[in-house]
């Protein structure tokens, strides 16, 4: 498991629709030695999920196209972290404003502003 990883329901799932449903996406933004990860959902929520402990799988990896790549000149505007590593979220309003994926998705910029989302540092959105 990997910071940055984006998740779906797993078999063992245990936490109603705190996801937002059958479907929806998060983003695992950590992950402990006792075999479980932090995850950010889409709609805002978060949970702590097994990812194995007590044999217990409660999240499924998908979309993870943008794990490994690094945007090596952009700083993310929301914790200064100096080459973005995954997806980079640029801001359509505001000038050279970028965001890593946890910035993004724990609201660290205005959210009504449009985003555009970068999976490759050539990538136009």
């Amino acid at each position: 498991m990997a910071t940055g990883l984006r998740v779906i329901r797993g078999r063992d799932w245990l936490s109603g629709d705190v996801d937002g449903g059958e479907g929806h996406l998060g983003t695992v933004v950590s992950h402990g030695k006792d075999k479980t990860a932090e995850v950010i959902w889409d709609n805002g929520k978060q949970t702590m999920s097994s990812i194995g402990k007590d044999s217990k799988y409660e999240l499924r990896l998908v979309d993870n196209a943008p794990v490994g790549v690094c945007h090596q000149t952009v700083t993310c505007g929301g914790c200064g972290e100096i080459g973005v590593i995954g997806i980079r979220w640029s801001c359509g309003h505001c000038t050279s404003f970028h965001l890593c994926s946890l910035c993004y998705v724990t609201g660290k910029h205005d959210l009504s502003h449009n985003f555009v989302r970068h999976d490759t540092p050539t990538s136009t959105g």
